[in-house]
């Protein structure tokens, strides 16, 4: 079964009204490393058992967390995966990065506590699944691989007739999430000799994809803010709706449309895992 983890901004997280809608909790490195609530609440909840992703805050700073902090993070925390430091729709830099950084924290950080989680970047599908093969011959077995939500490569912008093209599906979002699915498909063979992180979420187009494969067991987990963002700007999830709200841009907001929430996590969860 896929694992399900939503993003939330502070409060709900301290207030409690987060554990029985996720399978692991996902926590962002910048947010830990200058939030003295919020780190507080990781350390009780890893200590109390509870499963830890921890992220290297690329997507909410535009680049990878510094290199040397990431690292005493991971140690403190002691996250059960880490996401090793990318370069966005980067190939050659971005596996450099990643690889670099695993050679310096493997001495110290024991794989049985703290595994990583590579990331694939590029231009286009071909770069996603040529980086896929290269990490999975470089990684360790129990590392997992992550594709990513929001690459380039999903624009479809060199016409592959095997994607969605712009003049059949026109918003940016809807053909991007139909595209991650469609890669999933098309490289199901490959990707599933590992465990895979599907990293955000574009949107609900991309789930019928996901669901007609053959098999989902490869896919260990997924994050997402799409339930949690729609209900902030007061809506219901739905097909080709992609909320502008961002969490961490409202980070120390008041919780509130708690039930919106929870209804749609409960359907986002539906959908993905009817199969």
């Amino acid at each position: 079964m896929i694992k399900i983890s939503h993003e939330f901004p502070e409060n709900y997280y301290l207030e409690g009204h987060t554990e029985d809608l996720v399978d692991y909790q996902y926590c962002l490195a910048h947010r830990f490393l200058s939030n003295d609530a919020y780190r507080e609440y990781f350390y009780r909840y890893k200590h109390q058992g509870g499963e830890v992703y921890l992220d290297n805050s690329l997507y909410e700073l535009g680049e990878a967390f510094d290199r040397h902090m990431y690292q005493k993070i991971i140690h403190d925390l002691e996250p059960n995966y880490y996401f090793l430091p990318d370069v966005f729709n980067q190939t050659v830099d971005n596996i450099e990065s990643q690889l670099s950084f695993l050679r310096d924290i493997s001495p110290s950080t024991p794989s049985e506590i703290s595994k990583p989680i590579a990331i694939c970047h590029g231009m286009t599908p071909k770069d996603i699944i040529s980086s896929f093969r290269i990490l999975n011959s470089a990684l360790p077995d129990y590392a997992m691989i992550a594709i990513p939500f929001g690459s380039h490569a999903w624009l479809n912008e060199e016409d592959d007739p095997k994607y969605l093209r712009k003049s059949k599906c026109e918003d940016d979002n809807a053909r991007m999430a139909a595209n991650r699915g469609i890669f999933l498909n098309r490289y199901y063979k490959t990707l599933r000799k590992r465990n895979i992180h599907l990293l955000g979420c574009k949107g609900l187009r991309e789930i019928p994809f996901i669901n007609c494969l053959e098999s989902t067991d490869f896919i260990r987990s997924i994050d997402t803010s799409l339930p949690a963002a729609s209900a902030l700007e007061g809506n219901e999830i739905k097909m080709d709706y992609k909320p502008k709200f961002l969490i961490d841009k409202n980070f120390d907001m008041p919780v509130r449309n708690v039930d919106l929430i929870r209804k749609n996590a409960e359907d986002f969860r539906r959908q993905l895992l009817t199969k």
